[in-house]
């Protein structure tokens, strides 16, 4: 009679950890101005993988047919799966291309929460020239002369990085410069800023002449979910501690899902649509701040190859603050474009990795 009772239980636990799976599998073809909270739902996909992988050892090793259930939605997840961990028999390409990055610097942390100044930035700069990129698109920029953070120089003087592009925030700024910048060893010769809140670019593109070819950059940043301080303290205490949020808490974070996914609703349509009437060779850096099981990563990969599946190894994560297993940092670029030599730089110099690749523009 136990044993039953241990069976039935497990089964309707079972079934409660598959309803959050199969939301997470329709995240990527739903939009999130139809229903944010399946939309934000996708940010649990690799949690969801974990946990159901559990029921299925707990059920063959009771030789049950329930394991059917677990194995059926990890089987229909494959696709997504293989968006994150890819194992690459290939090994390191030989030959060499156009070195590009895509990296989060988180204002280069210029509010010390990681090292006094100025060893993250000067850490960044350097790594910029170690790794030789030839293009980099950096979002959650931040220079400013007066207070003697002017990473724009410090960059432009380091190897051969003469132009560049910041995103348009207008003359309130004066002397800073934050959001989207764009670094190139090659010429840019048209650029354009694009955005709904006038404080918050969520996309430039730059066009970079390479050789006798020009390559459209697009450099993204889709919409965060700005958690003030005290929300982020709520998080942080939840994920130390497993407690539970109060009512008030749960319901502001809750609204900053959903004003964040509405307006990345509009983001994402309108990416979309600059990618299709681009006149170049696409190539697009984000920081979608969603994973692969989301309707962003759907929509842009339909007519985009990700430069991790193509050339990356081992499991995808990019992002390094708290909540584990995400990848949310690409590299994407149309298929008139090759990738390898792909790479995540796992260093302690912002909440993101830097994710970088090689590139050749085919014929």
């Amino acid at each position: 009679m136990f044993k039953l009772i241990l069976k039935i239980t497990f089964f309707i636990i079972n079934i409660i950890a598959a309803i959050p799976m199969v939301l997470t599998l329709a995240a990527s073809s739903v939009s999130p101005a139809d229903s944010w909270v399946i939309a934000a739902s996708g940010l649990l996909f690799p949690l969801m993988v974990v946990v159901n992988f559990v029921f299925v050892i707990v059920w063959i090793f009771a030789k049950s047919y329930l394991v059917l259930l677990s194995a059926s939605l990890l089987v229909v997840s494959i696709p997504t799966i293989s968006h994150t961990i890819q194992i690459d028999f290939s090994g390191e390409e030989s030959k060499k291309g156009v070195r590009v990055m895509s990296f989060n610097c988180r204002l280069f942390d210029y509010y010390e929460q990681i090292e006094k100044r100025p060893v993250v930035k000067d850490s960044i700069c350097e790594m910029i020239d170690h790794e030789a990129i030839d293009i980099v698109c950096f979002q959650e920029f931040y220079s400013r002369e007066s207070k003697k953070f002017d990473v724009i120089s410090q960059l432009a003087n380091s190897k051969k990085k003469k132009y560049y592009y910041w995103n348009e925030m207008g003359s309130f700024y004066n002397d800073t410069r934050w959001g989207l910048l764009t670094f190139s060893t090659y010429p840019i010769v048209n650029k354009k800023t694009y955005y709904f809140d006038p404080a918050y670019p969520f996309a430039t593109y730059c066009d970079i002449k390479i050789n006798n070819d020009t390559l459209r950059v697009f450099n993204v940043h889709l919409r965060s979910f700005r958690f003030s301080h005290d929300e982020r303290k709520v998080f942080d205490v939840v994920l130390d501690s497993n407690s539970v949020p109060s009512t008030e808490q749960s319901l502001s974070l809750l609204k900053r899902f959903e004003v964040a996914y509405e307006e990345k609703a509009k983001e994402i349509d309108t990416l979309s649509k600059l990618i299709k009437m681009s006149p170049h060779k696409v190539m697009v850096c984000a920081d979608m701040n969603d994973p692969a099981s989301s309707y962003a990563y759907h929509e842009l990969t339909e007519k985009l190859e990700d430069a991790f599946v193509e050339s990356g190894s081992g499991y995808g994560k990019t992002y390094a603050g708290k909540l584990p297993l995400l990848r949310i940092d690409y590299i994407l670029h149309d298929e008139k474009i090759s990738s390898f030599n792909y790479k995540t730089i796992h260093r302690n110099l912002s909440d993101h990795y830097p994710v970088m690749c090689e590139v050749e523009l085919n014929k």
